[in-house]
């Protein structure tokens, strides 16, 4: 099982030592435990890392204009911005939360699965198979990678 490797960014070895550094980098991660706010809507789950404000207030309607774009641009043309997230399945709420770490200006997002381990012989062709899928919204990458544990185990 591989535990170890460098990360290049551009061409660049990347030193990740922590989410902030990754985030720099333009590098989002969404793991498998969601971190909505269930009780909120859909434009403030996307947008919790910075709501557009307008003398100290919240500015509802540019929000929800925001959302909306981001939304549409990676293909969640069904999902309102204005919904709860408790409203939507699970599935949908993992998109909610990528289409937040793509508001961040990520260029990579990395989303972490705790699926088991597949043989080597496997795992390269799932590999292949989700480098051939276009990325959303103009993603320079979508990378794969399974948990194990406390390892991270790359494809490739």
């Amino acid at each position: 099982m591989t535990d170890s490797g460098e990360i290049f960014v551009d061409g660049k070895k990347a030193d990740i030592a922590n989410p902030i550094v990754a985030t720099e980098l333009g590098i989002g991660i969404v793991y498998q435990e969601l971190n909505n706010f269930m009780h909120l809507d859909v434009a403030s789950n996307i947008l919790s890392h910075g709501l557009p404000q307008k003398h100290g207030m919240i500015n509802y309607d540019k929000m929800y204009a925001q959302a909306r774009e981001i939304l549409d641009n990676i293909g969640l043309t069904h999902i309102s911005e204005k919904g709860t997230m408790s409203s939507l399945s699970l599935g949908a709420q993992q998109m909610c939360e990528i289409a937040g770490i793509v508001s961040k200006n990520a260029d990579i997002v990395i989303p972490l699965t705790s699926r088991p381990q597949p043989s080597r012989k496997r795992k390269r062709k799932s590999c292949l198979r989700s480098s051939r899928t276009s990325s959303p919204a103009g993603l320079r990458s979508f990378l794969y990678f399974a948990q194990a544990g406390r390892s991270i185990i790359p494809c490739g």
